[in-house]
């Protein structure tokens, strides 16, 4: 493209902004998490990822899909959001919704703020 003074490649923004514009997309909302019985952001992690691994659903076993955890710690909140490394594993994840986590049901959803793939409608 000109750029007003030269012409100047035009840079692979997709590429570039792959991980960026596809983090909605890598987020779960994770409810009904067990505060009162001790679980963490580690502990959660480390629980998802060897269920991911075990059930096959890891691009890489032995790579841990789970980025980052957060958990609100607001009085009474007991939810928080997780992000996945790729949006296959997100989606795989999205298939455990109500694993025990200290014996007590997480659910595991797209955040209200999800972008749906494209091509589909509703969600």
């Amino acid at each position: 493209f000109w750029d007003g003074f030269q012409w100047v490649p035009r840079a692979d923004t997709s590429a570039a902004n792959d991980v960026n514009a596809s983090r909605k997309n890598r987020r779960l909302y994770l409810g009904n998490l067990p505060y009162h019985l001790g679980v963490t952001e580690d502990s959660f992690s480390k629980q998802l990822y060897e269920t991911m691994r075990d059930r096959g659903m890891c691009n890489d076993p032995n790579q841990n899909p789970v980025l980052h955890v957060w958990f609100a710690r607001d009085k009474g909140a007991n939810y928080g959001f997780c992000e996945v490394a790729s949006m296959e594993e997100t989606e795989r994840a999205l298939q455990l919704d109500g694993i025990l986590v200290l014996g007590v049901p997480v659910s595991i959803k797209r955040p209200n703020d999800a972008v749906s793939p494209v091509g589909m409608i509703g969600g």
